[in-house]
């Protein structure tokens, strides 16, 4: 619904530019257009979708897809030195800047709902067909929804590794922690599959350079085919250490520029930059505190 809104005024706003004769406002609001169209396809078929791995497929791309016309569309209305509308435009149209911000405001609303949206259904797997009667009798654990968290969790809980709060929890909570107490998890997850792959890998994964290859056997081979079956979470767990580590010392990088616009500009003649900053440092600071508080 919120996408639809945003493809009607994103087409509002074409119709009117392409009235107005404006051949680059022309262009870009067409690509607004077929943006806010393939979004709201892409969302109308996610509707239909009733599998966890497409569903999880499609929120994926709709979280990608709109968080980046959120941040970019934010930073345009906060930058001093950025025009959201031509001015020529806006005189002849003044109801266009309010359908800028209202579509900027409908994106980041957008954003929230899709970040927060579980990717599949909380599932609940019998314990009877993987573990004995005496393990099942020690187990404490009798929560109904034994599956583990990663196949619901949302975007924003998978980012944060928030699906593992309750094995943290059941540490807490139990004297004595069994492998009954413990969620099932996933396939994909499973000694079985894992040796399998890496069997594979042993099998067909050979390194060496042309005047250079290790010996069989040897640390760097294996070191190599670690990294082969690895690279995906080990990509992934790079990219989320570099993030965090700018997320962290983005707070005091704004801090650092607004006491230096205060010192250049004594008589705020340009308050402007001054806003920017500040903006940048309180939202920053409260995005670390969030991610801090559900890690």
């Amino acid at each position: 619904m919120l996408l639809a809104a945003i493809l009607v005024l994103q087409s509002i706003s074409l119709g009117w530019t392409f009235s107005a004769g404006e051949g680059d406002s022309n262009l870009i609001d067409a690509l607004h257009v077929a943006y806010a169209f393939y979004l709201t396809a892409l969302a109308v078929r996610s509707v239909y979708q009733n599998a966890i791995d497409p569903h999880s497929e499609s929120i994926i791309h709709l979280a990608v897809l709109t968080f980046v016309p959120t941040t970019l569309l934010f930073a345009v209305a906060i930058l001093p030195t950025s025009r959201p509308i031509s001015l020529s435009i806006l005189q002849s149209f003044p109801p266009l800047l309010g359908i800028w911000y209202t579509v900027a405001v409908l994106y980041f609303i957008v954003t929230v709902i899709v970040f927060t949206i579980p990717m599949g259904p909380t599932l609940h797997y019998p314990f009877e067909t993987i573990y004995s009667g005496k393990i099942i009798q020690g187990a404490t654990n009798r929560d109904e929804n034994n599956v583990c968290g990663v196949v619901g969790a949302s975007v924003w809980s998978y980012l944060l590794f928030n699906y593992t709060t309750k094995v943290v929890m059941l540490g807490y909570s139990s004297e004595s922690l069994e492998i009954g107490d413990l969620p099932v998890v996933p396939a994909n997850m499973r000694g079985t599959i894992l040796y399998t792959s890496m069997r594979r890998t042993i099998r067909t994964v050979k390194w060496g350079l042309r005047w250079w290859r290790p010996r069989v056997g040897s640390g760097w081979e294996l070191a190599y085919r670690l990294l082969r079956v690895n690279a995906l979470p080990l990509t992934a767990l790079v990219l989320l250490a570099a993030v965090s580590a700018c997320l962290f010392y983005t707070p005091p990088f704004f801090l650092r520029q607004l006491i230096i616009y205060l010192e250049s500009d004594p008589n705020r003649e340009d308050r402007s930059w001054g806003w920017f900053y500040l903006a940048c440092m309180v939202f920053s600071a409260a995005f670390v505190d969030i991610c801090k508080a559900h890690s």
